[in-house]
């Protein structure tokens, strides 16, 4: 997805807590972009479909790949694990920035070294947004990704992902080709299924920036690969319909104030994934929180209250557009300016 057109090698192997997966499995190796790699705080789509294939194919998957991690955008450094649940088989091949024609490790060789059964592949928009390239061309470039991940593995399933960002120059034309590449390249021995993730993906509702997908947009993808790696044989259709989720961060921060010269400061603890909080305000004896003000920094001074009247204060994270739903609402202060 937008992001910059860099690959910044990150650890290979992380320490933090996985599934543990046992032998004789299908091995699935996720390959994608800053969309399948996530960032801080997110839950990610691998996490949700993750959930989905432990429901509907128990103990038959094992997610491969190089990477468990996920990226940090404020310090734009790999090596992450801020999920909002870490309790899912993270293994992937995903970077920030990652196209069909900017791999960080070629397929054959990913195929090969993680002896992969099954590729699920969401690239394209940032060969289409910074390369440059044609919509005919990425066509071309996933022609040869499928026949390069066939020369490791001829038996090899391939799922490819339309490009979510409809609304991005050359996507939708990109999509509009991608029913013709999967039918010329399907066969018997490996299956190529069309995971139609743009479906009904919306900038407003399912982007918290209107590129990377929030937890709604990460329902819908991973509905869409799941019912793409059921027409393979692996687990079943995604559930309709889908389910409702909260949106913002999950990750409450700590909040703590105290007055000082007639002024309320307030200071509290990060977010992961977090780029600015808002500060709700409820007077004592009304039950309504209103904005007190919003902003990029862990501390705020507020002026202007009420001399003696007692003020109840929460914060609430926000990431891009996305506000944290109330329950993930900080720790109350009540202070008497």
């Amino acid at each position: 997805m937008l992001a910059a057109l860099v690959c910044v090698p990150g650890p290979s192997r992380a320490a933090d807590p996985q599934v543990e997966v046992g032998t004789g499995q299908t091995r699935v190796l996720v390959t994608g972009d800053s969309g399948t790699i996530g960032s801080t705080g997110d839950w990610t789509w691998r996490y949700r479909l993750w959930k989905h294939l432990a429901a509907t194919a128990p103990g038959q998957v094992d997610f491969v790949g190089q990477h468990t991690d996920v990226y940090d955008q404020a310090t734009r450094t790999y090596g992450h694990h801020d999920y909002v649940d870490p309790a899912f088989d993270q293994d992937h091949a995903a970077r920030w920035g990652l196209g069909v024609a900017f791999p960080e490790t070629t397929i054959d060789r990913l195929v090969a070294d993680e002896d992969a059964d099954v590729v699920v592949e969401m690239l394209g928009i940032d060969d289409l947004a910074f390369l440059f390239h044609s919509p005919t061309r990425v066509a071309d470039d996933l022609r040869d990704f499928v026949a390069t991940a066939r020369s490791a593995n001829p038996d090899v399933d391939v799922v490819i992902g339309q490009v979510t960002q409809t609304w991005l120059p050359g996507a939708q034309a990109l999509n509009a080709l991608l029913p013709g590449v999967v039918n010329e390249l399907d066969s018997e021995q490996s299956r190529v299924v069309l995971a139609t993730a743009a479906a009904g993906f919306s900038r407003h509702r399912d982007t918290y920036d209107r590129s990377h997908a929030n937890a709604r947009g990460e329902v819908k993808i991973a509905a869409a690969i799941g019912d793409a790696l059921a027409a393979t044989g692996l687990g079943s259709p995604y559930a309709r319909p889908l389910p409702e989720v909260p949106t913002g961060p999950r990750i409450p921060v700590h909040l703590a104030g105290r007055v000082r010269d007639g002024k309320v400061v307030l200071g509290w603890t990060s977010s992961p994934g977090a780029d600015s909080y808002r500060v709700l305000i409820r007077r004592a004896g009304t039950r309504t929180w209103k904005k007190a003000a919003q902003t990029t920094r862990r501390h705020v001074t507020l002026r202007g209250l009420r001399p003696g009247e007692r003020v109840h204060l929460v914060v609430l994270p926000r990431k891009g557009r996305d506000t944290a739903e109330l329950d993930v609402r900080s720790n109350r202060v009540s202070l008497r300016p």
